[in-house]
Parts: structure tokens; sequence; C-alpha cells
């Protein structure tokens, strides 16, 4: 019989065990002392109820909190001496303890997540309506608005899923440092476009309802001013599918190659 030596599904489960296991207890802890402070935040705000949604808040923290602290650690029996052996030769292929990794602090923390903060709304609601006669609305797990959010969890997970490979030590902190030096970065770039706007706009008002723009082609050219709107809008666009679509499976394709090459050493 041949093997499959890449993926194998039973063997993936098997990984996805392996790691579950050893660092249940802590896991627990950590949603018990999320859960706890959750409830007693709902427990102490009923009296606004009917003024905010609290779950918009307080989900999304819960997720985020954790969700990274916990995608932040994942890699460190890889980084230590004392433990990376005996990670490296577990039994599995690097594709499948690379994805594990990803499944579990992705979507097993997304699902984890909204199990604990569910039945911690559950609670806090019957606790104050018992004993006030009013409570927050129980927590919608499938609020297309909860789900926005998440996404935006798993685009930020990417992020920092790709620091906790590549930084051995102070993988948080590392990767909070690398997003600040590029979001200067993308401050600038944003306030080039935005000058690029306001001279066209200038340029406008000047000839009437038309601008300059750059064709590889046809070189400068008077174009009018919806046509170069249209082109921002198209670039803003392209943009947001980047970022939404694009940039999480390229970061997470690049970690598993620095993954693979952790390993190799």
């Amino acid at each position: 019989m041949i093997t499959n030596n890449f993926f194998s599904l039973k063997r993936f489960f098997q990984i996805l065990k392996t790691e579950v296991l050893p660092a249940y207890k802590a896991v627990l802890i950590t949603f018990a002392a999320v859960g706890g402070l959750l409830l007693v935040i709902n427990v102490s705000s009923v009296g606004s109820w009917d003024r905010w949604n609290i779950h918009l808040v307080f989900y999304p923290l819960a997720l985020f909190l954790t969700g990274i602290l916990i995608t932040s650690f994942t890699f460190k029996d890889m980084h230590s001496k004392q433990r990376g052996y005996a990670y490296l030769t577990m039994p599995g292929s690097q594709f499948e303890k690379y994805v594990s990794k990803l499944v579990l602090t992705s979507i097993g923390m997304v699902l984890a997540t909204l199990v604990m903060y569910f039945a911690v709304s559950a609670l806090s609601s019957g606790i104050t309506r018992l004993a006030f006669g009013m409570n927050h609305r129980i927590f919608n797990p499938f609020d297309p608005l909860i789900w926005k959010l998440i996404g935006q969890y798993i685009i930020v997970h990417s992020v920092f899923f790709l620091g906790a490979v590549f930084f051995r030590r102070l993988s948080f902190l590392k990767t909070i440092l690398s997003l600040t030096v590029l979001s200067a970065g993308i401050n600038i770039l944003v306030g080039i476009v935005y000058g690029l706007m306001v001279l066209f706009i200038f340029l406008t008002h000047r000839n009437q309802g038309t601008v300059w723009t750059f064709s590889w082609l046809d070189g400068f050219n008077m174009t009018s001013t919806v046509d170069a709107i249209r082109n921002f809008k198209v670039l803003f666009k392209f943009l947001v599918i980047f970022y939404s679509f694009i940039l999480p499976p390229y970061l997470w394709v690049t970690g598993y190659f620095k993954f693979r090459e952790k390993e190799a050493r």
C-alpha cells in the first residue's frame, strides 16, 4: 500500500489530538478567566441593556485577545531547545503539523470563543433576569456583524501566525512592532494618494472638468474627472480584495515555507 507522506487525514487528527491534550488545561484556565470577566461585565452593565449591543464590543475583544495571544505562542515548542527535538520528531509531515496549528488557532479559536461567549451570555442573562428583571440580549452567534468581525480576526490572525513562525522570542511584541512600522509606511502611502486626489481636484477646476492622467502607452493625456475618480475606486476595491482575500493566504503560505526551513535546520 502506498502511504501519503504529505497529508493523511488519520495522521492529521492524531496531530490535532497531540496538540490539544497537553495544552487543554492552560486553555481552559484562560477561557475560564476570560469568561468570568465577561460575566462580571455583562451583569454589571445590565442597566444599559437597551442602549447598546454589548456583544458587538466584548465578543470581538474576547476573540482577538485570547486568539492572538494563543496564536503568538503556538510555535513555542519548535523554538524551544528543550522541547524542539520532541516536536520535530513527532510523527507527521511538516504540512500536517503546520496546518494543525493553523486550524486550531483560527477556526478552532473562533468556534471555542463562540461557544464560551454564548454560554456566558446565557448565564448572565439568566442571572440578571432573576435578580433585576432585565437582561442583555442573549448573544446570537449567527449575527452577520459578528461574522464580519470574525473575518477581520482571520485576517489579523494570519499576521500574528506568521510572526509566531518567524520570531523565536517575544513574538507578540515583535509582531506588533512590525505592524507599527508597516502602518507608518501605509499611512505615508495613503497621504501620497490623498495628495494626488487633492491635486486632481485642483486641476479639475483649472481645466473645466478634466485632469491630466498618465498611460504607459499614450503618455500624458487629458481625461474627465469622473474617469479619474473611477480609477481611484478601482484601486480602492483592489486594495480591499487584496486585504481580505489575498493577504491571509499569502501570509499562511509564507509561514509554511519558513516553518519548513526552521524544521530542516
